[in-house]
């Protein structure tokens, strides 16, 4: 939920400076969109298909359970139903 994604569909390297999504309304959008759509707009703007069937959020920077609560509380809104890994048929 919070990395952003290459044009190949993996994630962008740690080092580059926009790796990692701070803002919790653009990584909720993210999100949204590969739930939803099955699609994620790259960091250089195209949109590619992609399938996930869990989210990760990293939590080694300073708020990340904030960021996981408010994270979760909008997608809850957008009618996602969020599951442990491994509960795949809830």
């Amino acid at each position: 939920a919070d990395r952003t994604y290459q044009p190949d569909g993996s994630l962008t390297p740690r080092r580059h400076p926009k790796a990692v999504i701070h803002d919790i309304h653009a990584a909720a959008r993210q999100v949204i969109s590969m739930v939803k759509d099955r699609m994620v707009t790259t960091v250089e703007g195209t949109v590619v298909p992609l399938r996930a069937d869990t989210i990760c959020v990293h939590g080694d920077h300073p708020g990340a359970v904030s960021f996981v609560s408010r994270l979760r509380k909008q997608l809850e809104d957008e009618g996602i139903v969020l599951r442990p890994a491994g509960d795949r048929f809830g």
